[in-house]
């Protein structure tokens, strides 16, 4: 929750403050939130994946051979 916090305040406020993203009524600011959230979970899974379930399996075949 803490990162989760932290990435709100930063990265969020600067997606808003970037100058990319049209920002012209609060539909605009909603589909900036979803993009930040649809990312986030993205890479979330994908180091889940990674680090949760790849990696394990890798590391204990090198330490039983």
């Amino acid at each position: 929750m803490i990162h989760f916090g932290i990435m709100l305040v930063t990265v969020l406020l600067a997606m808003y403050l970037s100058g990319w993203f049209a920002l012209g009524n609060a539909m605009d600011y909603l589909q900036v939130l979803g993009i930040f959230l649809m990312v986030g979970v993205a890479l979330w899974l994908l180091f889940y994946l990674i680090f949760g379930e790849l990696q394990p399996r890798f590391s204990f075949k090198q330490v039983s051979s």
